[in-house]
């Protein structure tokens, strides 16, 4: 048994499976034995086969599956173009009321995102009240520092109120440093002479869950900010990723979906003095080196656009 077949069996038998002559003999003859080997002993785990032993028949159920799994995710999916989208309708006045509804609406839904994990909000002024610790929720108005705490003051539909950070806690002030203004966030706190004093900051992520996938495995990527035109545009990496994209590696075969998530391009007129900074000086050049960028994407994979604050495209008023 010569060295690679030795380590291959090994690794099996480290999983708790057998590996027959046959199997041996088509693994070793794949190109890629340990990404092979890999694959089905996770195949195999995630099936809830244990202890068996993997012969010819296996192997080639594995390689059966994932033929199906090709043919199920390069589905053909029709371009549906909008030639003229109508923003009728949505157009705003640009009125206090119109900004102060939208900024409720907002507040209510980052709201129910914190209700619906389990935390028990009550109002900052009974809190401020009371002699416990709790929970309490509002949209950031001003942050200001001092070196070894930090007065936020926050506001909801109702009321504005502080609370106190301590700094001297490096976690606390670690979570802290993300609180922005016009952020709803939660504080767990508690009350020393009336003024809030923070423990804990929770964003409004979503809450971690396990997945009940039992569909092809398969990989979706998201890249953002590529800045094609830009003189800082990051040219060598992407085409090293866009390379890797359209190789072999077991990874990057199963990536069949990639977002763009804004900011292909970089624009021309975003910023004052932007000028300077771009190598390419128009939508028109941008766009023909973001095509060709793109033309080299495998077509296994299906490209989901998403525009960013540098595309060409109607600006939201108030911006989300």
């Amino acid at each position: 048994m010569s060295e690679a077949a030795r380590r291959l069996a090994a690794r099996a038998l480290e999983r708790g499976y057998q590996l027959s002559a046959e199997a041996l003999g088509i693994i070793l003859g794949s190109g890629r034995p340990l990404e092979l080997l890999d694959e089905v002993l996770s195949w195999l785990e995630a099936s809830g086969v244990r202890g068996s032993i993997i012969d010819r028949a296996l192997i080639e159920s594995y390689v059966k599956s994932q033929r199906r799994v090709e043919e199920d995710v390069v589905e053909e999916v029709p371009a549906v173009v909008a030639e003229s989208p109508s923003y009728e309708g949505l157009q705003i006045e640009g009125t206090a009321e119109e900004q102060r509804t939208y900024l409720i609406a907002r507040y209510q839904v980052l709201r129910s995102i914190f209700e619906r994990r389990g935390i028990q909000l009550q109002p900052a002024k009974e809190l401020s009240r009371s002699q416990g610790e709790g929970y309490v929720v509002g949209m950031v108005l001003r942050i200001s520092r001092k070196d070894s705490y930090m007065i936020v003051e926050m506001e909801d539909p109702v009321e504005t109120w502080s609370v106190l950070v301590p700094l001297r806690d490096r976690g606390l002030a670690e979570k802290a440093e993300y609180v922005l203004p016009d952020m709803v966030v939660v504080f767990r706190a508690h009350s020393r002479r009336g003024l809030l004093v923070a423990s804990d900051v929770i964003l409004p992520d979503l809450a971690a869950r396990r997945s009940d996938w039992r569909g092809p495995d398969l990989n979706i990527c998201i890249i953002s900010d590529i800045h094609i035109g830009s003189v800082r545009h990051a040219e060598e990496s992407f085409r090293s990723f866009l390379d890797w994209l359209g190789s072999g590696e077991s990874e990057a075969e199963k990536t069949r979906i990639l977002i763009i998530n804004g900011d292909l391009v970089d624009g021309i007129y975003v910023y004052p003095g932007q000028a300077q900074d771009l190598a390419l000086k128009s939508y028109s050049e941008q766009y023909l080196a973001a095509a060709k960028a793109i033309a080299s994407i495998p077509g296994r994979v299906e490209v989901i656009y998403v525009p960013g604050n540098h595309e060409p495209c109607r600006r939201a008023l108030p911006q989300p």
